[in-house]
């Protein structure tokens, strides 16, 4: 019995040398890849400086502050919002608009103008606004603020320019993707400078009261796009096969992003040399 053990194992040993390299020529990677263009997004992920259109109310007087609304609720114009009770009576407060009501301030909102240049600071050191939340019954002093009335219509948000944002956002149509809510969320280019693209958004304004820094997915691109992986990307570029011709294509001369183990080509100008050989093969040596 052992001795035909010992015989299979051999003859098993003598196989696997034999036929070693049909076995791992059928189980190695393909040396080549289809060029396919598919249709994809690019989404950018940035942490966001909000810009609020907000009124702050001060208060004149000394005395304790009772509220008639909820954070977060709306409010509208004229409503009674806030009374303080002081020692000559009651002194009572109405919005000055319609809006979003909240009794949270941050340095931000406290300051009455804040420049381009300390909202991109706050951007480069990952700064976040810390809030101060006014209580029911609290005792405010003259010069106080007493709360806060924000327009829910309008936002305008900062990031940090970079490449990717800087190539494929100027004259597209812009999306923020929301997860939560489970949809695209449109913003409009306001401008970009030499560090920051400024956005616009009309809805959703009640996310950015309390949370002025959020990490927003902003859709650079959505459309057509040719997905490379990693391996098949030379040094300097890309060799295709066209009818047995060896073409190259520099990466200098293409725009493309790194995604996990691809190089992503959105279909723009600069990639349309590389989109015209889609079916060809990629070869990797």
């Amino acid at each position: 019995m052992r001795r035909w053990i010992l015989i299979i194992i051999i003859v098993s040993v003598i196989f696997v040398f034999i036929k070693g390299k049909d076995v791992l020529s059928f189980l190695s990677i393909p040396d080549t890849v289809k060029l396919e263009s598919v249709e994809s997004k690019i989404v950018v992920n940035k942490k966001a400086f909000a810009l609020l259109k907000e009124k702050i109310i001060f208060s004149p007087y000394e005395g304790r502050v009772e509220y008639f609304f909820k954070e977060g609720d709306r409010v509208p114009k004229d409503a009674l919002v806030a009374q303080i009770e002081t020692e000559n009576g009651i002194f009572k407060f109405f919005a000055p608009e319609s809006g979003i009501f909240s009794k949270k301030f941050d340095e931000v909102s406290l300051t009455e103008n804040i420049n381009k240049i300390e909202i991109e600071k706050y951007l480069k050191d990952n700064k976040t606004p810390k809030y101060k939340t006014l209580e029911a019954l609290t005792i405010l002093h003259p010069g106080d603020p007493v709360f806060r009335v924000v327009d829910n219509l309008s936002a305008t948000l900062y990031v940090l320019k970079d490449n990717i944002l800087d190539k494929l956002i100027e004259d597209r149509e812009i999306f923020i993707e929301d997860e939560i809510r489970g949809e695209e969320i449109p913003i409009y280019l306001k401008g970009i400078s030499e560090d920051l693209v400024e956005l616009e958004m009309g809805i959703h304004v009640e996310d950015f009261i309390n949370n002025r820094t959020p990490i927003i997915n902003i859709i650079a691109f959505e459309g057509k796009v040719i997905k490379i992986p990693k391996r098949f990307i030379k040094r300097d570029g890309i060799m295709i096969n066209d009818e047995n011709n060896s073409i190259f294509i520099s990466l200098d001369s293409l725009f493309f992003v790194k995604k996990d183990n691809y190089f992503v080509f959105p279909f723009i100008e600069e990639n349309k040399k590389l989109f015209k050989f889609s079916g060809k093969d990629i070869i990797k040596e």
